[in-house]
């Protein structure tokens, strides 16, 4: 309903609300009625920060009530129009085309409007276009439909509450879901990964152990071939040599190995129990080793002695200049380290 800005704050005044709130309205609405006036309390009590965000929810709860106003306001046009037959049949009819436009009709809903402005705000709040001139004027609410509609403002203030609430416990149900859902995504990715590394150590040890064995092999085949031939040269000197004898057959040369190595690969055995295994160049030093042992799980302000397990061998300082490849280390080793 549109009225004068001091028949809106009056009029609003009235329904309960204090003079200060009741101006608010009217300059926040910019005069658009008193209807807009109410609609904007109800969205002040409810918590909206700014105009443009009550607008908006008004604008929302006007459309879905369009309907049942409309309804309503049918109800009451028919009234009016029954009584004012009846108060024109008692006095003396008029023409049609001397009586004045009072009032507006939307002919889509029958909601009674009474200037073009409330046509215009409705239009757009409802999308509704098909309006009429009516010569009825809009009559003022009665206390006890003041009460009512007081009544019925209460109520949507109450069910906007309820939806709020309701709408937040799903956005936080929501959120709930998707933190789970990270989470869980989050732990198959750590135990994949947890479980490809223990792969890897697991393949690394099995090749270590492999490559021990085939050191083992070899070197025990060349102690058999290094006391077969000392027992050959032992036996070669204690026989007689007979007179015009042909001299000893000499024993054939072992055959040296061709295969040259680029590679050194050096397993770490430290007095915690860990290893760690690199790969050296073979004419690294042995001060290399020493280097690595100290920046790899050693401490390296303590001094440390470095040993091979078979043939148990203890390198000294004097070994430190030689290279792995003069100290019989290629093409794999395995170095115990420990405290000097």
């Amino acid at each position: 309903m549109k009225m004068a800005s001091n028949e809106t704050i009056n009029y609003l005044t009235e329904m309960g609300f204090t003079k200060e709130k009741a101006e608010q309205a009217e300059t926040a609405t910019k005069g658009q009625g008193l209807q807009a006036a109410i609609d904007w309390l109800v969205a002040d009590a409810e918590g909206v920060s700014s105009i443009e965000e009550k607008n908006e929810v008004l604008t929302t709860s006007e459309s879905n009530e369009v309907n049942n106003e409309g309804e309503e306001q049918n109800t009451s046009d028919e009234s009016k129009k029954e009584d004012s037959a009846r108060s024109s049949n008692e006095t003396q009819p008029s023409s049609q085309t001397g009586m004045q436009a009072l009032s507006l009709v939307c002919e889509e809903c029958g909601k009674q409007l009474k200037s073009e402005m409330d046509a215009q705000a409705h239009a757009a709040r409802t999308g509704h276009q098909q309006f009429a001139e009516s010569s009825e004027a809009i009559r003022p609410l009665t206390e006890e439909e003041k009460q009512e509609q007081l009544k019925h403002l209460q109520q949507k203030l109450v069910e906007r509450r309820q939806h709020r609430e309701t709408t937040e416990k799903e956005e936080a149900k929501q959120r709930e879901k998707i933190r789970r859902k990270m989470g869980k995504e989050i732990t198959e990715a750590k135990q994949k990964h947890d479980l490809a590394e223990i792969q890897r150590i697991a393949e690394e040890r099995r090749k270590e152990k492999h490559d021990d064995k085939l050191y083992r092999q070899r070197l025990k085949q060349k102690i058999a071939q290094d006391r077969a031939n000392m027992k050959a040269a032992q036996a070669s000197s204690s026989a007689p040599v007979p007179k015009h004898a042909p001299p000893p057959a000499q024993p054939p040369a072992l055959k040296q190995e061709a295969k040259e190595y680029d590679t050194c690969r050096i397993q770490f055995r430290f007095p915690n129990g860990s290893t760690k295994t690199a790969n050296f160049d073979p004419m690294d030093s042995l001060s290399e080793l020493c280097r690595f042992a100290s920046d790899n799980g050693y401490d390296g302000n303590t001094p440390l002695r470095l040993m091979t397990t078979f043939p148990r061998k203890t390198f000294g300082p004097s070994d430190m200049p030689m290279t792995l490849k003069e100290l019989g280390l290629v093409p794999s080793s395995v170095i115990i380290v420990s405290r000097s």
